[in-house]
């Protein structure tokens, strides 16, 4: 009989935003390459109690909810029909402050036949887009999702061109109040959107039935996104920690406020990403202790909204063009 293993070549993750909470989406679905390992998927958390029931050892189980989630390496691609339904799934959220959901797909073929995994109701949990010198962009998500999907969508990758690179980003930044202006100093950067979701388990209710109790009902934001990251600059100049005093000897002001922007653009596709109100964590630097090394600064950096009641600006925004 001939082997016939699940190879990795033929896998593949795929996504596309739903327009209503428990509706799955299966049209049009954007498959997208992966760089790393995929670990999403159902997690039912057995739970073995241990009651006095006069039995020596462990003998009972349960499911403590059902739902699935993990982590999700996406590539960055300069592809305009990718770009904007996946910023769109990590950025957005409604008049409700509600992350936007979708339906999640995970497919690979056993012995030459297909099989679909699939999750309606997916949230973004946390985003990790990370810049470094001499490499791809990365993207990093961790994902939950509610219940199970039962569609099986035709596979066609989105795109198969590599991601954006390095070099292909002009970062400005101001570091406490100046104008926005271009850095030669930055080696290495991070932004972290936390998008303040609940716990799934949180989401279960005393409901029965062949759809019930087991799946959480809801998976709600708390509260508008946290924005964090970090830089490593070549410690050239105190212009860093400079601002940062003033930021630190200026509660609850505004006006050492520092700012990052983030321009990725190749065959015609630009996504610009706006860090605002940047505010910098102690920003060192360290030294190494030794004598056969450049010192460089690495310093945490939190977004903050502008605090305009009528018309307040989110710490992160974006433009795909």
């Amino acid at each position: 009989m001939a082997r016939s293993p699940v190879l990795s070549k033929r896998t593949a993750f795929g996504f596309q935003i739903q327009t209503v909470e428990g509706t799955e989406a299966s049209d049009n679905v954007l498959w997208v390459p992966v760089d790393a390992t995929v670990d999403f998927r159902k997690r039912g958390n057995r739970t073995y109690p241990r009651q006095a029931d006069y039995v020596e050892g462990e003998h009972l189980h349960y499911s403590a909810g059902q739902w699935a989630e993990g982590s999700v390496p996406f590539i960055l691609v300069p592809d305009a029909t990718v770009l904007p339904d996946l910023l769109e799934w990590i950025v957005d959220r409604d008049s409700y402050n509600q992350s936007t959901l979708a339906t999640v797909y995970k497919y690979y073929e056993r012995g030459g036949t297909g099989v679909w995994e699939s999750y309606i109701d997916c949230v973004v949990r946390e985003c990790t887009i990370g810049l470094e010198k001499g490499r791809p962009v990365s993207l990093a998500l961790s994902v939950v999702g509610r219940k199970p999907g039962v569609a099986e969508p035709t596979v066609s990758m989105a795109t198969v061109t590599g991601p954006f690179l390095w070099k292909e980003c002009a970062l400005q930044i101001s570091l406490g109040g100046e104008a926005l202006a271009t850095t030669l100093d930055i080696e290495r950067t991070e932004i972290r959107i936390n998008n303040m979701v609940d716990d799934p388990a949180d989401g279960l209710r005393l409901v029965s039935g062949a759809d019930g109790g087991q799946y959480p009902q809801h998976i709600y934001n708390h509260a508008a996104a946290e924005i964090t990251g970090s830089l490593t600059r070549d410690f050239v100049s105190d212009a860093l920690n400079s601002a940062y005093d003033s930021q630190v000897a200026d509660d609850f002001g505004s006006t050492n406020d520092g700012e990052l922007t983030f321009t990725l653009a190749r065959s015609g596709v630009s996504l610009l990403i706006e860090a605002h109100r940047v505010q910098w964590d102690d920003p060192g630097p360290d030294f190494p202790g030794d004598n056969a090394s450049r010192i460089t600064q690495d310093a945490g950096w939190h977004a903050l909204w502008e605090d305009t009641a009528d018309d307040p600006t989110p710490a992160l925004e974006y433009t795909i063009s």
